[in-house]
């Protein structure tokens, strides 16, 4: 296993791959488009996401144990919940003083913060697996 003290990168690494298949190319436009208003569709987005996430994860040579997986699929479903709500992401764009205009203006802004939210979240994970 590839490690740091403290970080699992193989797990890092796996997570990142894992995160790219179950966001992108799991998920439909018509769920990405209304996800964001939507609760319920935001609800099985992130259920598919963290039940697909953690089905890679075990196919996958992981090393986790049971109790792992079972955590993992908590923290992605519950962040992917917040993250894909898009309020912690229009709150960190209007600290920088970004109208609500110039966020719907740089939708690929938004994304991009979306995804290092993300990126954020898989780093907690395999910091602390």
């Amino acid at each position: 296993m590839l490690s740091s003290e403290f970080l699992n990168v193989e797990l890092f690494a796996l997570l990142v791959v894992v995160h790219l298949v179950a966001d992108w190319i799991f998920q439909s436009q018509p769920t990405a488009l209304k996800k964001t208003t939507n609760k319920v569709v935001r609800f099985n987005h992130c259920l598919i996401y963290a039940t697909i996430s953690v089905l890679l994860l075990l196919i996958l040579p992981a090393g986790l144990r049971v109790i792992d997986v079972g955590f993992i699929w908590c923290l992605l479903f519950m962040s992917h919940l917040l993250i894909d709500d898009r309020r912690i992401v229009k709150w960190l764009l209007i600290q920088k003083k970004m109208s609500e205009q110039d966020i719907r203006d740089n939708v690929w802004l938004v994304i991009m913060l979306d995804q290092i939210l993300h990126l954020i979240v898989l780093l907690i994970i395999a910091l602390i697996i």
